[in-house]
């Protein structure tokens, strides 16, 4: 048995913080010695150990002092595998921009191959490739790095994509999506990234690029048997008529294909309300996915 100063000791927990554990959640309830003073046993002292780790990985305590000893090992070991795999995440990106800044192409393009073999597509979109070119970006804008830099990453990225896309591409399948971005839109990564998980969940993924007139989706809509066509639209300025573009590919496509629209210039004109009534509006990549598994 231990005292609660032994107990404070072997978990890492104030004294302060066990006895209000106690007394608002029941977390343990240690006997009395003999001195009506708190003594706790092997397992009070563990349940208290698996507590303080869980509320360290952000848990409320409120919530994970319901769950028995086994359920806390449980998340515990989670949390230890998130970790871990934030951690390899991590030293990839740094091995990834070492390549991209000593423009060594060959070496960029291994470690997104060895990114693209570890994850999953939604994870290598949402943790890795996403994370990746915001950054270039980022550096970019504050001059720490180049136009060369940021086009050796973005092209890595577009190579591996393309050739994912490839490989998981079907024929069989009664499912047939169209990506590609309106005149103007030359900012292709959205589609592409929505293009490589159709593929990878084995639809019909059919990659058309930038900069495609919104003629040449209506005769997409009409002369194809596609379920949907899902148009990126990146940039949105005053000068930009893409409200008037997508207006004009609803009013004329085979009502039997969706039309999807998808980041920041759909988000906004959503917020704008000049978004036709019968766009699919695309919030993320995740809602991308489920909106994809329910068709």
């Amino acid at each position: 048995m231990y005292s609660i100063k032994a107990a404070s000791q072997l978990t890492g927990l104030s004294v302060e913080i066990i006895r209000a554990w106690e007394r608002r959640y029941n977390a343990v309830i240690p006997q009395r010695d003999h001195n009506q003073r708190r003594v706790y046993s092997n397992n009070e002292v563990k349940r208290l150990h698996q507590l303080k780790k869980a509320t360290d990985y952000g848990h409320a305590i409120s919530k994970v002092v319901e769950l028995n000893s086994e359920e806390l090992q449980a998340l515990i070991d989670h949390n230890l595998s998130q970790q871990e795999v934030e951690n390899v995440n991590e030293k990839l990106l740094l091995k990834l921009f070492d390549c991209v800044e000593n423009y060594d192409i060959v070496g960029c393009d291994n470690v997104l191959g060895i990114a693209m073999r570890t994850m999953s597509p939604l994870e290598l979109i949402q943790d890795f490739l996403s994370p990746a070119l915001i950054e270039i970006g980022n550096r970019w804008h504050r001059g720490e790095t180049s136009i060369a830099n940021e086009r050796i990453l973005s092209s890595g990225v577009r190579r591996l994509l393309i050739s994912m896309m490839q490989t998981y591409q079907k024929t069989d399948t009664s499912k047939s999506l169209v990506f590609g971005t309106l005149s103007g839109e030359m900012h292709e990564i959205g589609s592409l990234f929505c293009a490589f998980i159709t593929a990878s969940l084995g639809y019909n993924c059919y990659y058309l690029g930038p900069d495609l007139p919104a003629e040449d989706f209506v005769r997409i809509a009409n002369k194809t048997h596609v379920n949907a066509i899902l148009i990126s639209m990146l940039t949105l300025t005053e000068q930009c008529n893409n409200g008037e573009l997508l207006d004009y590919i609803c009013q004329k496509r085979n009502k039997k294909t969706q039309i999807w629209v998808g980041g920041y210039g759909a988000l906004s004109l959503a917020k704008q309300q000049k978004l036709p009534d019968d766009c699919v509006l695309i919030n993320d990549i995740s809602d991308f996915q489920e909106k994809l598994i329910k068709l």
